[in-house]
């Protein structure tokens, strides 16, 4: 990359560099500061580093970072420090699923998130439960279906309201 004269081309061909060999030293060589940021951001998120996240200049990337972090990591103090809500969000609903806690999603403010969040975790937990937390018919629809078809119980395919959904929970359970 050293050796390549445009800095814009220099640039991209530190970032997968970086990233692959999880090397931040490899990001300071990175010029354009919207790239560099980038780079410090997937490294870090890959190496679980704050360390790394802090030296991101850009607010809303590091919050990415943090959240990503978090997240993995399932740290809910990591999540706190998050100030964006968006972002906090986002770390909350992955640390959620990291640790399969459902009370964590209870954390989230935007619904359609933590409904979200809900569904995720029933993809590990097969706990019709789960579903009755989500108010979005689609997510407490699908959650229903997926836990039905896993516990194979048709009796939970009558509490998805979607006609043609529940059509198909029923049939799969006779098929199957």
């Amino acid at each position: 990359c050293d050796k390549i004269q445009d800095p814009d081309k220099r640039d991209d061909c530190y970032l997968p560099i970086g990233v692959a060999s999880q090397g931040d030293d490899t990001c300071s060589k990175v010029q354009n500061l919207v790239k560099k940021n980038r780079c410090y951001k997937n490294v870090g998120v890959n190496k679980q580093d704050l360390a790394i996240c802090n030296k991101v200049q850009d607010k809303n990337v590091k919050e990415e970072c943090y959240a990503y972090v978090g997240g993995a990591k399932g740290d809910l103090q990591i999540c706190s420090q998050v100030e964006t809500q968006g972002w906090k969000d986002i770390c909350f609903s992955l640390a959620a699923t990291t640790k399969r806690d459902t009370k964590i999603c209870e954390q989230i403010l935007n619904q359609d998130q933590k409904d979200g969040c809900y569904y995720g975790i029933s993809e590990y937990i097969t706990d019709e439960s789960i579903c009755e937390k989500i108010i979005s018919f689609d997510y407490r629809n699908n959650c229903y279906l997926h836990v039905a078809t896993v516990k194979k119980d048709s009796n939970l395919c009558n509490k998805i309201t979607d006609q043609d959904q529940k059509d198909v929970c029923i049939q799969f359970l006779k098929n199957n």
